[in-house]
């Protein structure tokens, strides 16, 4: 079926495309032809943004610069509706995978690694034993090894996002909760794990309190994601009713109303159906990846911020 999207007319999800096509745009970074031509644009679009602190966002101009395995990769996945794409290029090796699929449950990014493991697996750069673990002292702290059951439990990427850690077969078992990927870790040295055989993505687990450690640090490509042990916290600790009323977005000029149904706050946004929302923490709600954090004045409650995966801080006030 061809779905045609109508809130994105140009740009990412409003671009159709092939993979011949997709084979022209890899082989002209190589050799620009567009424009005047000349690789400036092309070099231009491998710069990476900068944080005010000076460091690299780790984006580029809509390219993910970073390495597998010891070799540079430039890449860029896609998904939109039922769609799912991937073009992965190892420029020094003159070698890319592309792959477009129209199913939501593919993952093209994972598949072209393993398209690489086979067909570049001579060229991998095996980083020696001693780097690894030189890698490993530079980012531990130390700590004894803690035990697979101090480690186990829900660590959060981001709201919504969650991998669920879980001791099967006497090994370290994660389950991520957004693709539902499983896979088992195993430890490499200290308090660093790895999938088995495969460096390229490291697990280290950090902060222990209560017999339980609180951070899990997961490294890949050089850059770190701090993932927090997820508070379970319940109704039963929160009174719902402050939360209950009418809120209004002069920005989208939208009423979001909260209420109360089966003991759970439901939020309605106009003739949709009631969406369920889940304790996150003080004045925070959570559904999916979206996050609702409630605002108080002096006290009271006046509002709330939104974050919806690319919508950041969306302001409502209580009417």
């Amino acid at each position: 079926d061809n779905l045609i999207m109508r809130f994105d007319l140009v740009g990412s999800g409003g671009v159709y495309s092939n993979i011949e096509d997709l084979f022209l745009w890899d082989q002209n970074f190589y050799k620009n032809k567009l424009g005047k031509g000349g690789q400036a644009i092309i070099e231009k679009m491998h710069s990476e943004g900068l944080l005010n602190n000076g460091e690299s966002s780790g984006y580029a101009f809509a390219l993910n610069n970073g390495t597998y395995k010891g070799l540079k990769t430039v890449s860029h996945g896609g998904s939109l509706a039922g769609y799912r794409a991937q073009l992965m290029r190892f420029p020094e090796q003159h070698f890319s995978v592309i792959i477009l699929a129209n199913r939501g449950d593919a993952n093209p990014t994972a598949m072209s690694y393993q398209v690489a493991d086979i067909l570049l697996e001579n060229e991998f750069i095996t980083i020696p034993a001693e780097k690894e673990a030189e890698k490993v002292v530079n980012v531990a702290d130390g700590s004894p090894e803690y035990a697979m059951k101090q480690l186990t439990g829900t660590y959060e990427l981001q709201p919504g996002a969650s991998l669920e850690l879980s001791i099967q077969n006497d090994s370290l078992h994660v389950l991520q909760n957004w693709n539902k990927a499983a896979y088992t870790i195993v430890r490499a040295e200290g308090n660093t794990f790895q999938m088995p055989g495969k460096s390229e993505v490291q697990f280290l687990f950090s902060d222990l309190k209560n017999d339980q450690t609180q951070m899990l640090t997961i490294i890949q490509n050089g850059r770190e994601s701090n993932c927090k042990r997820k508070i379970e916290m319940k109704n039963d600790d929160i009174d719902l009713d402050a939360y209950t009323g009418i809120y209004y977005s002069k920005e989208i000029d939208a009423r979001y109303r909260f209420f109360i149904k089966d003991e759970k706050l439901q939020v309605q946004i106009a003739n949709n159906e009631p969406v369920e929302l889940d304790v996150y923490g003080i004045d925070q709600f959570v559904s999916g990846r979206t996050l609702v954090h409630f605002k108080r004045s002096e006290g009271v409650l006046n509002g709330f911020d939104l974050d919806a995966g690319r919508v950041k801080n969306l302001k409502f006030e209580k009417l």
